[in-house]
């Protein structure tokens, strides 16, 4: 933590929380957003500020000077549906025009008690349905913080219920998913929580949504039917009572095969990006949310991203990847990766030999070991699937499918990475080599599933139901762990540990994992 965070903390308990506790109401946030905004809405120089209009309802344009983007940031500013202005998040919204290269359209929509729900998701609707006259949705991202971060997912589900085309992506800051209040961090998290009280959050409905069933999914996306979202980026404190909202929709748009991504950061409050002019935890935080941006808003026919100093996903990756890929074997993962990752790559296939199943020896041609995988990065060759995975994400990933070298759960990352050639995958492939010699090899067969039951014994234990290797979070662990789980399940290893067979099917149901399928061609693996 650094010192200006444990400052602001202090600083927030003293100005901001302490008057919520002595007004407990949500309707407290206008007044203190008000008095915030004169330094809140200042701009640099080198931003253009539009009001426009879209769809009608009023929306703030900020564009670099120096950049003219076809992409676009579609954002809905927090402030408990009650309080708050495009002006008051100006510090976040301004960073993301300058540091992305395109326009930043952040909607003025209408504020409860005056406009109570649905008004300011209708507007939210109409802006975006009239962005996507001017802006393809393959790129636009939707975000947002707070109520902002609800608005962003509720008009996720509306767009989808309507069959209106969806962004790129989204992302959500500290959002707001439940309603209900039914996770358990908005008691838990009441005295570490830097600016809130938890009387507050029964003040949300009467003044938002009187009288509404607080499960309806446009109020509390958690219960909305969330398959077939696009990626989403979740960003939230581990001390913010709001924990709880991030953590149980990401979880679970993972189960339905949605890329979600859970950055939970150690001490910050409650949209702590609000004050990266103060805290470099913001200024780190909002570097990785652009990171995110540029993954899944593909640049092609957006020149002002390199204007803006920024390569272009195409330019990054050209020459365009080469997966030398065999059938039925360890490369579909790699596909899966990249498609995962959304970098374009070229498929250079090998057929197994119809009686030997062994690799053709044109392999040999890229690589003196003639195994697959093997890929080709311009004139780079890399084998070895642990490898490559780490190659590709460290070098694309920008941030995704692996956690920070900093966080506690790096030396769990890297363990998982490595067990899965290192330990599980040895006594799969000797039940296998030592099934064909028939009762010559049954002597051995006690040493051998006694360590395949060892290993997965150890990787169903540490797997929670609807998680992951590395707890609520999908990475690249789970891809490289995935052929132990196929090769396992397709020996009938599998049936004793239902925490694997959940997490292979919920693995084989991502979007991404189906479209390399796709492209892979048939894999048995996948049955």
């Amino acid at each position: 933590m650094s010192l200006q965070l444990y400052a602001m903390n202090l600083l927030l308990r003293y100005q901001i929380k302490r008057r919520f506790k002595k007004a407990p109401d949500v309707m407290t946030l206008r007044p203190v957003m008000e008095a915030q905004e004169p330094i809140s809405a200042k701009l640099p120089a080198e931003i253009v500020q539009q009001q426009i209009e879209l769809g009608g309802v009023t929306v703030e344009k900020l564009t670099a000077k120096a950049v003219a983007s076809e992409g676009a940031v579609f954002y809905i500013h927090g402030g408990g549906w009650v309080a708050g202005s495009p002006r008051t998040h100006r510090p976040l919204t301004w960073r993301l025009a300058t540091k992305l290269g395109m326009p930043v359209y952040a909607v003025d929509y209408r504020l409860a008690p005056e406009h109570p729900f649905p008004a300011g998701l209708d507007d939210c609707l109409a802006a975006y349905r009239a962005l996507i006259e001017k802006v393809p949705p393959s790129s636009i991202v939707i975000g947002g913080d707070s109520a902002g971060g609800n608005l962003t997912l509720a008009l996720a589900l509306r767009l989808k219920a309507e069959n209106i085309p969806l962004p790129a992506a989204l992302f959500c800051l500290s959002p707001a998913t439940d309603l209900a209040a039914t996770g358990s961090t908005i008691h838990t998290n009441a005295k570490a929580d830097a600016l809130f009280v938890e009387e507050m959050m029964h003040t949300l409905e009467p003044r938002y949504a009187p009288g509404a069933d607080l499960r309806n999914p446009f109020l509390s996306p958690l219960y909305g039917d969330v398959a077939g979202l696009p990626p989403t980026l979740f960003q939230v404190g581990d001390t913010e009572m709001l924990l709880d909202d991030s953590v149980r929709m990401a979880q679970k748009m993972q189960a339905a095969g949605v890329a979600a991504k859970l950055d939970v950061w150690p001490k910050v409050p409650h949209v702590w990006h609000l004050m990266a002019d103060i805290l470099p935890e913001a200024r780190r935080a909002i570097d990785d949310l652009v990171a995110f941006i540029r993954v899944h808003v593909h640049s092609a026919g957006h020149p002002s991203l390199e204007a803006a100093g920024t390569p272009s996903i195409a330019a990054r990756q050209t020459p365009m990847i080469k997966v030398h890929h065999l059938n039925n074997s360890r490369s579909q993962r790699i596909l899966w990766l990249l498609e995962e990752l959304g970098v374009p790559y070229e498929i250079v296939p090998y057929q197994r030999d119809a009686v030997t199943n062994l690799a053709p020896p044109e392999l040999k041609d890229i690589h003196p070991l003639g195994k697959s995988p093997v890929i080709s990065d311009g004139d780079l060759v890399v084998a070895e699937s642990g490898a490559i995975i780490e190659y590709l994400v460290r070098k694309y990933g920008q941030g995704r499918l692996m956690p920070a070298e900093s966080s506690p759960d790096f030396v769990r990352y890297l363990q998982w990475m490595h067990f899965a050639e290192g330990s599980a995958m040895l006594p799969l492939l000797l039940a296998l080599y030592v099934g064909r010699l028939g009762d010559a090899g049954a002597p051995l067969h006690p040493r051998i599933f006694g360590e395949i039951a060892n290993h997965l014994s150890y990787m169903n234990g540490a797997i929670e139901k609807g998680g992951y290797l590395l707890g609520h979070e999908f990475s690249a662990a789970d891809i490289q762990n995935s052929f132990v789980l196929e090769a396992a399940k397709l020996r009938g290893f599998l049936k004793d540990y239902p925490n694997l067979l959940d997490l292979l099917a919920r693995l084989q149901a991502r979007p991404a994992y189906r479209r390399a399928l796709e492209r892979g061609g048939p894999y048995a693996f996948a049955s």
